[in-house]
């Protein structure tokens, strides 16, 4: 689940946006033992939050963009350690990562027509 937020600020000449990203991911394990000893479990878990709340954008002109923001994961997703599949995949610290990054966009192929954008208006009879 996310959540995108885009106000419409700007700050630094760049558009201003945050986010929040909640992930769930599902563990299965089997072990490889004989029969009277084989077991396997199946556990749902919550990844641990992104939190994005500074994520700029600059339109640098003929389709050119940038991009820079600061992610933060706190280590709350769930913790499983009873069970077979009790592989921890959230790391149980704090993460802080920067990112950036360079995009380009093709105008002409942006601005091609489709049916759903062009129409012809009713001629008067």
């Amino acid at each position: 689940m996310s959540l995108l937020w885009v106000p419409g600020w700007t700050f630094l000449g760049a558009s201003y946006g945050a986010s929040i990203v909640q992930g769930a991911y599902l563990a299965t394990a089997e072990s490889s033992v004989n029969p009277p000893f084989a077991v396997s479990s199946v556990n749902s878990q919550l990844a641990n939050t992104n939190i994005t709340p500074i994520d700029l954008s600059w339109n640098l002109g003929h389709g050119w963009f940038v991009a820079a923001a600061l992610t933060i994961v706190p280590p709350d997703g769930s913790r499983w350690g009873s069970t077979v599949a009790s592989v921890d995949l959230n790391p149980d610290y704090w993460t802080i990562a920067p990112g950036w990054a360079v995009s380009y966009l093709d105008a002409i192929g942006s601005r091609r027509p489709t049916s759903a954008m062009t129409s012809t208006p009713p001629r008067a009879a």
